[in-house]
């Protein structure tokens, strides 16, 4: 029933395939099969519950499946429900601090278990963490302490390691959209799609949607009218389907949605409906507690007004973004907005901080 009500949400039909989900659980807790019981919640809250309910509910839910597989000796589900619990803290919009504290020490967990494809992913993510914390010489590339993708990308690719792969990609995606590199975000997006089954059905997946659309509507203008038409239609498919889920799961998506309507409007010259629409998306973040997409809305919609020369209003906005980043613990990325905009941000000692 698990395994059928994720692939009814895979397909669209959210609130059959929720239901499904929500009967397996009901029958987990009725029947002694031990063995499947940590599996089949894995499987409803990792694919299924995330479609209906706030994405900061499965975090307790990862943790109690985690101790429900060891009880049965279930290492392998014992890892990778604590890999999700990292991964999802991240989507959710934890701080970083913390969910880099947890991360190191649940790899030392997966690693004891010996789970090595696991490993790999919990690696990914907790290389990316620590990238937006300032713990990497090029915040862009996910090589320190946790990952080096230059020695894993090979090994992934040998293996046909589709999640890895996916992993790197977008999490590759993510940190160069936000430190504007924008064509290689958008090439790393067309390297993600190709490898997109790996997270299917994972909070991962609209994540890709998201930044993959950010990313193509970054170069927007820097290509010629054919390449133009191309990256809306696909950018436009991917709005289609966070519509959807944010019809289903409003409080994790429809401030995505919002802002990715708000960066169409941008280059559509919609001028009076990005305004509306960036505000929605902020507000819709700080209502749900997604402290780092809040920042992000306020950032872009800085650099909205930036560009129409209301440079009072953009300083607003930037300086809200600055403040949620630092609360959001992501270092990096508050130099890169000291260095890029120094006449927005507030100075501060950060970049000082992180050269030495």
């Amino acid at each position: 029933f698990a395994g059928y009500g994720l692939l009814l949400c895979a397909k669209g039909d959210i609130e059959q395939g929720y239901r499904y989900g929500e009967l397996a659980l009901v029958l987990k807790e009725r029947t002694n099969a031990k063995a499947y019981k940590a599996r089949t919640w894995f499987v409803v809250e990792s694919m299924i519950r995330h479609w209906k309910r706030p994405i900061r509910e499965s975090l307790p839910a990862f943790l109690a499946i985690y101790h429900e597989a060891l009880e049965t000796g279930d290492v392998e589900f014992a890892a990778l429900a604590i890999e999700l619990y990292c991964e999802y803290s991240f989507i959710a919009g934890v701080p970083l601090g913390e969910t880099e504290s947890e991360m190191l020490g649940y790899r030392k967990t997966i690693q004891q278990f010996k789970q090595e494809t696991v490993l790999n992913f919990n690696a990914i993510h907790h290389q990316s963490v620590l990238n937006l914390m300032g713990h990497a010489k090029d915040p862009c590339r996910l090589i320190g302490e946790a990952y080096d993708e230059e020695k894993m990308l090979p090994k992934h690719l040998e293996e046909h390691d589709e999640t890895a792969l996916v992993d790197l990609y977008l999490h590759k995606v993510i940190l160069c959209f936000l430190f504007e590199d924008y064509p290689k975000a958008a090439a790393y997006a067309q390297d993600s799609e190709q490898h997109i089954m790996g997270i299917s059905g994972t909070a991962g997946y609209p994540l890709h949607h998201f930044f993959a659309s950010l990313a193509k509507l970054g170069i927007f203008p820097t290509v010629n009218p054919a390449e133009k038409k191309r990256l809306l239609k696909q950018v436009q498919q991917s709005q289609k389907k966070l519509k959807h889920w944010a019809r289903h799961a409003p409080m994790n998506y429809q401030h995505k949605c919002d802002l990715l309507a708000a960066e169409l409007a941008r280059i559509s010259e919609e001028t009076p409906a990005a305004m509306f629409l960036y505000t929605q998306a902020i507000q819709g973040a700080k209502d749900q507690g997604f402290l780092h997409e809040e920042a992000l809305a306020n950032i872009l919609a800085a650099k909205f007004y930036h560009t129409l020369g209301q440079e009072a209003i953009a300083k607003v906005y930037m300086r809200e973004g600055y403040y949620l980043c630092q609360s959001w613990g992501a270092l990096a990325f508050i130099k890169h907005l000291e260095l890029r905009y120094p006449h927005l941000v507030p100075q501060s000692r950060i970049s000082a901080e992180l050269t030495q």
